[in-house]
């Protein structure tokens, strides 16, 4: 063989080793993703007023999540839809209406979840419009997360001891007709500051707001 040949004949060799670990490569990237998709998901279930969402993934123990509502559309089956899947794949998320009280929820999920041999690592508590009032009066600093989403709220929890790990996103315009509300937002906003945690004001719709907060914060709420 000349030495043309033997050049042709190595070159193949090499283009043959190269594109076989190609193969492998992308194959296991892939593989690697469809493990990502798969273990992405959740399943819900109605108890009384409450919609409890469970992740399809199996695993000791789940961060535990109330979403209080507000009144008319922020139902806990809407709150649901504004909650990305990246939350609902790696918390249990329990969907309740501003109309019951926080007590009460945790009482009849924590039955639920006993009884179906769920464990939790630890509590976050978030709450839109309406629902941000149960948030303040079940306030403590035992929740790893707490969350306000375009709030009522009154001038009276101005003085709850916040911390870093309190986060609301908010828009006082959206508030004209409650005029107590709209002026309260702003000393909120400047309390929560102060106290380490952060505050966002946005030019939202009411009804936008809750699913730019659970995409913003998603990473810290699980």
């Amino acid at each position: 063989m000349n030495k043309t040949g033997k050049n042709i004949l190595i070159g193949s060799f090499a283009f043959a080793s190269i594109y076989g670990t190609m193969k492998i490569f992308f194959r296991k990237k892939s593989d690697d993703s469809n493990l990502e998709n798969q273990e992405l998901g959740n399943t819900t279930k109605k108890i009384g007023k409450l919609l409890i969402s469970i992740p399809k993934s199996k695993k000791e123990s789940y961060p535990l999540i109330y979403v209080f509502g507000g009144i008319d559309f922020a139902t806990p089956d809407w709150m649901l839809q504004q909650v990305p899947i990246e939350v609902l794949s790696k918390a249990i998320v329990v969907f309740a209406p501003y109309t019951s009280s926080f007590e009460s929820v945790k009482s009849e999920a924590l039955k639920y979840l006993s009884d179906n041999n769920y464990k939790t690592s630890s509590s976050s508590l978030i709450g839109y419009s309406a629902g941000g009032t149960n948030v303040q009066k079940a306030y403590n600093n035992n929740f790893k997360f707490v969350g306000l989403i375009d709030p009522s709220t009154n001038e009276r929890y101005l003085s709850l001891p916040f911390n870093s790990k309190t986060k609301m996103v908010y828009n006082d315009s959206n508030w004209g007709g409650y005029p107590a509300i709209k002026s309260a937002l702003p000393k909120l906003d400047s309390k929560i500051e102060s106290s380490g945690g952060v505050a966002e004001k946005v030019k939202l719709r009411h009804s936008e707001i809750p699913k730019y907060f659970f995409d913003k914060f998603k990473n810290e709420i699980v």
